[in-house]
């Protein structure tokens, strides 16, 4: 299985993303060589002024969507870490959501079977909302755990169902097809695949950061409802899970050179998380935002929740303990809440 270290040049889709920018940023750093694709020169022009690197170049890619898309992208790269989506799961059909993510998937394993000679490996960026599902009890998920929940919702409910349902419904069908594209053409192909499975993804932003409506989705329900009303309860229950941008892009090129990650599945989380651990974290002096709600300063810390994520699978293959991969939460909402306060773009609105 394939060991794809610096100086290869690696693809990576949907290169001005939040989580892309950084991925691009830490192979860079690492030595390897970028294509990115993008949507337009804007987009591109913009990400080669921010890493002023000759290792770095884009292509335009309009629609991921259709046959043949990445043909001409993955050409003579080894690896491809495939980060784009074309996710708007608020509008219209969900079949058509479903349709054009399923395809960018295997259109990109597709056109490294045709015509990406070089490439070893390509890496999908997958979401635990594939993986988690409401449970009965307390629970701890693994990478053997399927979303089941979300694709029946939609079979049922269509277009009434809920923007987060139809989301996770995509990306459950999408990682699906990854793994039976796979395994029905893996004696064709001599490349791997893997998928990596974060949670909410947080953090600061490289990506082109103009006004409100570039602050990603993540951060941005993060930062709108930071100041909410909340009964004792709900500030100490758990929120949810989460993963810093930055850990989460050098996993994905930490996994490039591991050969025991071919062809697996891995959830990349940092752990728990509740409304009180973000209040603590914020109101540490010196304090950045002003009427953070206090709460019951640390009644939360060291919690542990009824269901959660396992992350050991990951951290074995990195070789790596969980606390030299993940930075607390409290680096992680100090350092978004001190840039979108500098870059004046608080979002007030979804």
């Amino acid at each position: 299985m394939p060991s794809i270290t610096a100086p290869s040049k690696v693809l990576v889709t949907g290169a001005n993303g939040f989580i892309a920018t950084h991925i691009v940023k830490v192979l860079l750093e690492t030595g390897y060589s970028v294509r990115g694709t993008v949507r337009d020169d804007t987009k591109g022009d913009y990400l080669k002024k921010l890493f002023n690197d000759d290792k770095f170049e884009y292509v335009v890619l309009n629609d991921i969507a259709k046959p043949g898309a990445f043909d001409d992208a993955i050409k003579d790269v080894d690896a491809a870490l495939h980060t784009a989506a074309s996710l708007k799961p608020e509008l219209g059909d969900p079949a058509n959501l479903i349709n054009d993510v399923v395809f960018s998937t295997t259109g990109i394993l597709e056109s490294a079977k045709q015509v990406g000679s070089n490439v070893q490996r390509v890496i999908f960026t997958g979401t635990t909302a594939s993986v988690y599902q409401p449970p009965q009890g307390k629970y701890i998920f693994t990478e053997k755990d399927w979303n089941e929940a979300a694709p029946k919702a939609v079979e049922q409910q269509g277009a009434a169902a809920s923007p987060l349902v139809k989301y996770a419904a995509a990306k459950v069908s999408a990682e699906r097809a990854a793994w039976e594209w796979i395994k029905t053409n893996k004696d064709s192909v001599k490349f791997d695949i893997v998928t990596i499975c974060p949670p909410l993804v947080y953090g600061p932003m490289i990506h082109k950061l103009e006004g409100q409506q570039d602050v990603n989705m993540s951060n941005r329900y993060f930062l709108m409802n930071l100041k909410a009303p909340r009964t004792e309860e709900q500030i100490a229950k758990k929120e949810g899970s989460y993963i810093d941008v930055r850990d989460l892009a050098k996993i994905h090129v930490d996994l490039l050179s591991k050969e025991k990650a071919a062809n697996e599945r891995f959830i990349a989380s940092a752990g728990c998380h509740s409304w009180q651990d973000v209040y603590d974290a914020l109101n540490e002096e010196p304090a950045l935002v002003p009427g953070i709600p206090i709460g019951t300063p640390g009644a939360t810390k060291g919690k542990v929740y009824d269901y959660r994520f396992d992350t050991s699978k990951l951290q074995s293959v990195l070789g790596v303990p969980a606390n030299e991969t993940y930075r607390p939460l409290a680096e992680t909402m100090r350092d978004l809440a001190q840039q979108v306060i500098n870059a004046g773009v608080w979002p007030t609105q979804v």
